[in-house]
């Protein structure tokens, strides 16, 4: 009996020493580090893993497939604070380096210049676009200028086209001395380098003047002498001068005729690339039933001619705040098509909707609604492309919405909130007359996979990492786009997330500091359920560099993210990514090329 009594005390006593001690939770998984032997890495073509930096597996050499490295300079670097760079590994491999910056493990970045320029015009082509005789030859204008870095070498291909994240720079007018009120100029610290550079006047000169859009180099021209020593470019844009003269002077091909039955007061009349959407004439304020404006532009022609090249339109549009009042934009073909005649429309419709649940028992959600015109009706009947209309509304509490629309026929994007755990969803309308829709969201499509290491061992606790494809984001509006997904690795490797119907580039990232890259794969996903398979990580190769100013300074906490295009040719995707330390270096491990 006293024996049974002391066991009951013991147990009694652990579960008093267990009720009052912390319980440490023991991890279910955790994430395969790579180390050495490396004799399970199977052998990829010439190339083995061979026990390396860190007592880590790698494979030695340079990656063989081009990448370009984005570098984000933080805001509080003493130099070039908030600037990105773009450096492509045929530089990297073939630079040139300085006793301080040595090429084999340092990255000098370029030097900052900064670019001091004016928007001129000469008084002869002033007064030719209409304005008012001016006193001064030339006549300074307020022009704020864009800066779009040109990330390729040899073509004039913008980031957003070759899917880099580069920062565009803008430069806004200053006046330089307040006693003079004719010297107005723009400044901008710029990296060296090719860009194309957008030069717009500032309202109300818009009106009247032309956007300068030109490829420039920037290199130094002259030095400040400080200290320190500020490397310069400065240009002038003398649009009507030798370098930038007007496309058609007399004007006789840039007469453009607008008109409309209901009026024209402050509508505003331009011209357009179609494919960037840029303007590229001056901006006229309309005013009457029909009027003629003359739209100027500047290196906007075709070849050995004052006609307009192909891929330009023409612009008609309501002032800003009108509601379903769609603009109107018409191509131009062979210099011709500039007399606009806007057409007469019927009353726009009262279009009431709700936003709800798919499946049997439908129930009502928040989320935005954007409705986008595809073609709209004349008061004749007839439909048209050359009208156009998007407006974005909001769903309530109860999933309900109004609107007004031109008649025609749309498309409704529904985004439900995030959280909601439903997709984004599709619904081409006709609006006649007054309407009453219901707008159903998507189900999201269950995509599984499992991401395992070279070597055969799961890869446990990795992050998925799925965005809408590079290769599209460029084209497509964002409300056509699906929206990311996020998920983590088991034990096993396995991992599964619900994402909408579209095209992704799909990441495994491995922990930071487990020694593995990335992998991307670029998937499209339909409906119902999709398996993405196994995603193999294999043994990394290393890139490990140091930053550094042009003093040989180190760039500390620089974002450094890798790129490469996908073995399909679609827009490069993220393959890698590193932080530079305190002196400056920095670590990326690659992967094999995208596929």
């Amino acid at each position: 009996m006293t024996r049974v009594l002391r066991a009951r005390a013991g147990v009694g006593l652990v579960a008093l020493l267990l009720a009052c001690s912390p319980i440490e939770g023991t991890p279910l998984s955790q994430p395969p580090e790579n180390a050495c032997p490396c004799s399970a890495y199977p052998q990829i073509g010439r190339l083995r893993a061979t026990c390396a930096s860190g007592n880590r597996c790698e494979v030695l050499g340079q990656p063989d497939y081009p990448f370009t490295l984005v570098v984000h300079v933080p805001e509080t670097s003493f130099f070039a604070a908030g600037v990105s760079y773009a450096i492509r590994s045929t530089d990297i491999f073939s630079g040139k380096g300085t006793p301080r910056c040595p090429p084999a493990s340092c990255i000098a970045l370029p030097s900052l210049v900064e670019v001091t320029g004016e928007y001129l015009v000469t008084a002869q082509a002033s007064a030719q676009m209409g304005a008012v005789l001016p006193t001064n030859d030339p006549v300074r204008v307020p022009a704020r200028v864009t800066f779009v870095p040109l990330a390729a070498a040899a073509s004039g291909a913008e980031p957003r086209d070759l899917g880099l994240p580069l920062d565009v720079a803008f430069a806004q007018p200053v006046r330089l001395d307040e006693q003079r009120a004719d010297l107005i100029q723009y400044q901008r610290p710029v990296g060296v380098g090719r860009y194309r550079r957008i030069a717009e006047p500032e309202p109300p000169f818009d009106t009247v003047y032309p956007p300068v859009v030109s490829e420039i180099s920037v290199s130094p021209t002259s030095v400040r002498r400080g200290p320190p020593d500020i490397p310069l470019f400065t240009e002038s844009l003398v649009v009507g001068g030798p370098d930038l003269p007007l496309d058609d002077p007399q004007g006789d091909n840039r007469i453009a005729t607008a008109k409309r039955a209901a009026g024209l007061d402050d509508w505003r009349l331009w011209l357009i690339d179609t494919a960037t959407r840029r303007q590229i004439s001056s901006r006229r304020r309309l005013s009457g039933f029909e009027m003629q404006a003359r739209l100027d532009t500047v290196g906007a022609n075709r070849a050995g001619t004052t006609v307009l090249r192909d891929g330009v339109s023409v612009v008609l549009a309501p002032p800003d705040g009108f509601i379903a009042v769609p603009s109107l934009e018409s191509p131009i073909i062979g210099g011709q098509g500039l007399s606009l005649d806007y057409p007469e429309l019927p009353v726009p419709a009262q279009v009431a909707a709700v936003a709800v649940s798919p499946g049997p028992t439908p129930s009502p959600i928040r989320g935005r609604v954007v409705f986008t015109s595809r073609k709209l009706r004349r008061l004749d009947g007839l439909l048209t492309d050359l009208l156009k209309y998007t407006t974005h509304v909001t769903a309530d509490d109860r999933g309900q919405l109004r609107t007004v629309l031109p008649p025609g026929q749309y498309d409704a994007y529904l985004e439900p909130e995030i959280g909601s755990g439903f997709g984004q969803s599709r619904t081409p309308i006709e609006v006649v007359g007054a309407l009453s829709l219901t707008l159903v969201a998507a189900d999201r499509t269950l995509v599984r996979g499992k991401a395992v290491l070279s070597d055969g061992r799961p890869l446990a606790e990795a992050t998925v990492l799925a965005t809408a494809a590079a290769s599209r984001r460029a084209a497509a509006a964002p409300w056509e786009l699906p929206r990311y997904g996020q998920a983590t690795t088991d034990a096993l490797g396995g991992f599964s997330l619900f994402l909408e119907q579209g095209d992704y580039d799909v990441a495994v990232v491995p922990q930071d500091g487990t020694g593995f890259p990335r992998v991307v794969t670029p998937r499209n996903v339909g409906p119902g359920q999709v398996d993405l398979g196994t995603v193999t990580v294999p043994a990394p190769t290393r890139l490990a560099y140091t930053l550094r100013d042009p003093s040989g300074n180190p760039i500390v906490r620089a974002v450094v993210r890798a790129f490469a295009q996908p073995a399909s040719g679609a827009a490069a995707v993220e393959v890698g990514r590193g932080l530079s330390g305190s002196d400056g270096q920095f670590e990326i491990l690659l992967a094999q090329q995208p596929r």
